[in-house]
């Protein structure tokens, strides 16, 4: 008796059968390792309470613009009002160009100071410094 052969065919249908595994196998784990680096690259962030006394300063991450702010305007400060402080105007990077921002008053806070805001000049450019209150010594 004699075993039976194999045909031709059928070993090519084996073989692409097991190529096609092979293929769905190795993207199954490109893919796998693919989301596994875009999951370590996501990062959450939660929104901080915001604080009651706020000066930022040049230590905090603020996008670096690269062209100088024009002059402030010459603008005439408003008399003083007992229990205002008169904060000044300043111009306002938007992305694409400055644009001015007017003074306003602001209630006084017993016990602090208030910098007005303004631009420093940082190596590659200018970064803006928005006004704050900072607490007086004791």
């Amino acid at each position: 008796m004699s075993i039976p052969k194999k045909s031709a065919i059928a070993t090519l249908g084996n073989s692409s059968l097991l190529r096609g595994v092979a293929v769905v196998a190795a993207a199954s784990a490109l893919v796998v390792c693919l989301s596994g680096i875009a999951a370590a690259a996501i990062v959450v962030r939660r929104p901080a309470p915001h604080l009651p006394v706020m000066l930022t300063g040049p230590y905090l991450a603020r996008p670096v613009v690269w062209i100088a702010p024009p002059r402030p305007r010459v603008v005439v400060v408003p008399a003083l009002r007992p229990g205002w402080i008169w904060s000044p105007g300043y111009w306002n990077w938007s992305g694409a160009a400055y644009v001015w921002i007017d003074g306003v008053w602001l209630a006084a806070r017993p016990g602090f100071s208030y910098v007005p805001a303004h631009w420093d000049r940082f190596p590659g450019g200018w970064r803006f410094i928005p006004g704050g209150w900072i607490r007086r010594p004791l």
